[in-house]
C-alpha cells in the first residue's frame, strides 16, 4: 500500500493490522449526511474505551484512527462518513460499531421545505470523486406553467406527473435555445418528484465522459465512502421519512448533465462521443436495470446535430424541445402595459423587456426567471 501523506498512515496501519492476524474480524459502515449535519466534534468520534492514535485534518476532511480493547477504527469524513473496524471477534465489532453510531451524531435536517429541494453537485478532483449536498430554491410547476408555449406544455405535464411504475426508459434530452426555462422546468421538476427521485447534478460532464471510474461512481453513488457493500444511506436515515416519500436509499436518482451541447453533438471528439455512448448504454443496457438511475441531458443544440446515439428510437423517456413563446402567448404573458413586436419570444426577452431592460431585477409579481 502507498503512503504518499500524512493522510495515508491510518490506512497503512489499519491494513498492516489486519495483515498481522492480529485482528480476525472486518466491517465497515458508512453514514450519509445527505440532508443532515454532524453536531459532534471529530475529536469525539471515539468508542467508549478507545483512545484517538492519529487524526489528519485535510481541508475539511478529517482521518481519525482509534484503538481499544481488541479493536481498531478508522473514521473517514468528507461529507459523508466512512468508518472501518477491526475487531477481534464479530461480538467486539459489533459492539464498536454501536458505539460509533452513537459518537457520530447527525441531526436531520426538514425534508419538508416547500421552497427548496436537495440536490447533490458533483466534481472530479485529484484526490478522487466527491459529491457536495445542498439545497436549491425550486418553482412549483402549477405557477411556471404558463411560461412554456402551449404546443409543448403537454409533453411537460406527462414529465411533472410521472411516476416510477411509468418508467419505459431511462434518458431525458430537453433542447432549444438559450433562455427558453430549460432549467427551471428542471427545478420545477425536482420538486415534483421529491418523493421517490433524488437529482445529482454533474459539475464537471466532460471529465464524466472521459472516465470510466467516474461515471461508476456516479451511476452507484458510492463517493466519499469505502464501503464494499452496495448500500449508499444507514438505515436509521429512513426515520423521519415524511409519508408518501420513498426512504433515501429507496429513491431513484436522476443525473442531470446541464449545458452539455458540445459534449454531445455528432462531431465532438472521440473520446468524449465513446464516453456518451457509454454513459446511455449504462443508464438503459445491462446495468441500467440493476440500479434506478434516469439522466436528463440539456442543450442548445439543435436536435439534428447531436449524436445519434442519443436520439435513436426507443432510447428516450422524453425529447422536449423547449422553444420560444409566440407573439400571442408572449403578449398574454406580459400584460397589456407592455406592447410586444410581432415575433416569437424567449423568457429571457420578456424579462428584458419586463424590467426596462435591466435583468438582474427580478419583477416582484411574476414567479420563476428566464434560465
Amino acid at each position: 500500500m502507498r503512503c504518499d501523506s500524512a493522510g495515508d498512515i491510518p490506512n497503512v496501519i489499519l491494513a498492516a493490522a489486519f495483515m498481522s492476524g492480529k485482528y480476525s474480524f472486518h466491517k465497515d459502515i458508512s453514514i450519509s449526511l445527505r440532508g443532515a449535519k454532524l453536531d459532534r466534534p471529530a475529536s469525539r468520534w471515539v468508542p467508549e474505551g478507545g483512545t484517538i492514535l492519529r487524526q489528519y485534518t485535510d481541508g475539511s476532511s478529517v482521518t481519525i484512527l482509534s484503538a481499544g480493547d481488541g479493536w481498531l477504527c478508522r473514521t473517514y469524513y468528507y461529507r459523508s462518513v466512512s468508518v472501518d473496524i477491526l475487531a477481534r471477534d464479530e461480538e467486539t465489532a459489533a459492539m464498536v460499531e454501536k458505539d460509533m453510531r452513537s459518537a457520530i451524531i447527525v441531526t436531520k435536517l426538514s425534508k419538508k421545505d416547500p421552497k427548496s429541494v436537495p440536490m447533490s453537485f458533483w466534481f472530479s478532483s485529484p484526490s478522487g470523486y466527491k459529491r457536495s449536498d445542498r439545497g436549491i430554491g425550486i418553482f412549483h410547476w402549477d405557477e411556471i406553467r404558463r411560461n412554456y408555449s402551449t404546443d409543448i406544455v403537454a409533453k411537460l405535464d406527462r414529465l411533472i406527473a410521472l411516476r416510477p411504475e411509468e418508467i419505459t426508459s431511462r434518458v431525458i434530452l430537453l433542447h432549444g435555445e438559450p433562455g427558453s426555462g430549460k432549467t427551471h422546468f428542471l427545478r420545477a421538476l425536482a420538486d415534483a418528484w421529491r418523493s421517490w427521485c433524488a437529482v445529482d447534478y454533474i459539475m464537471d460532464a466532460e471529465q464524466l465522459l472521459k472516465d470510466t471510474g467516474y461515471m461508476m461512481e456516479t451511476m452507484l453513488g458510492k463517493a466519499f465512502n469505502n464501503s464494499s457493500d452496495y448500500e449508499e444511506y444507514d438505515d436509521d436515515d429512513d426515520d423521519d421519512t415524511p409519508e408518501g416519500h420513498l426512504p433515501e436509499h429507496e429513491k431513484w436518482r436522476l443525473i442531470l448533465l446541464e449545458d452539455a451541447g458540445e459534449l454531445c453533438r455528432a462531431d465532438a471528439k472521440q473520446i468524449v462521443g465513446q464516453g456518451l455512448s457509454r454513459l446511455l448504454n449504462t443508464s438503459d443496457g445491462i446495468l441500467g436495470q440493476g440500479t434506478r438511475v434516469l439522466v436528463v441531458i440539456t442543450t442548445n443544440e439543435k436536435i439534428g446535430e447531436l449524436n445519434p446515439a442519443m436520439t435513436r428510437s426507443g432510447r428516450a423517456l422524453a425529447t422536449v424541445e423547449i422553444g420560444a413563446l409566440s407573439h400571442a402567448q408572449a403578449q398574454a404573458w406580459i400584460g397589456p402595459d407592455h406592447i410586444l413586436e410581432a415575433k416569437d419570444w424567449t423568457l429571457a426577452d420578456l424579462y428584458f423587456k419586463l424590467n426596462g431592460g435591466v435583468l438582474d431585477e427580478k419583477p416582484q409579481a411574476r414567479t420563476g426567471q428566464y434560465l
